[in-house]
């Protein structure tokens, strides 16, 4: 697992996630679906750090800021990377997991849904 330590404190990308039948990996920007491996698309290294994070921190409200500390740190990007990322994650996810919260940042849902498993 690759570990992060920024003013976040410790963050650490676990190696597999699988989310809405989609197994994301850490190491690698192919998407696959769950059970039969076939490959849905890809989601880049920051756009993949900005899904964990979400995930790690369902139900809160994270601010765009903190997901461009996250998805990438040290590098000068503005808030349009964060709207593609959220954007790629959400066609790839093809859920309405991720909300909007208006002049403040987003939120990945909080529910005891078996379609988001973690792993």
């Amino acid at each position: 697992m690759e570990q992060l330590t920024n003013e976040l404190g410790d963050f650490v990308l676990p190696s597999k996630l699988v989310l809405n039948n989609r197994e994301f990996q850490s190491g690698t920007k192919i998407v696959r679906k769950q059970g039969c491996g076939s490959i849905i698309g890809t989601l880049s290294e920051p756009h993949r750090k900005v899904l964990f994070y979400l995930y790690q921190n369902k139900g809160q409200v994270v601010s765009k800021q903190i997901l461009k500390s996250v998805g990438w740190a040290g590098k000068a990007v503005t808030s349009a990377s964060v709207l593609v990322a959220i954007y790629e994650i959400r066609r790839i996810l093809d859920c309405r997991c991720i909300q909007t919260v208006s002049n403040e940042g987003y939120v990945m849902e909080q529910r005891n849904n078996p379609l988001l498993i973690s792993c």
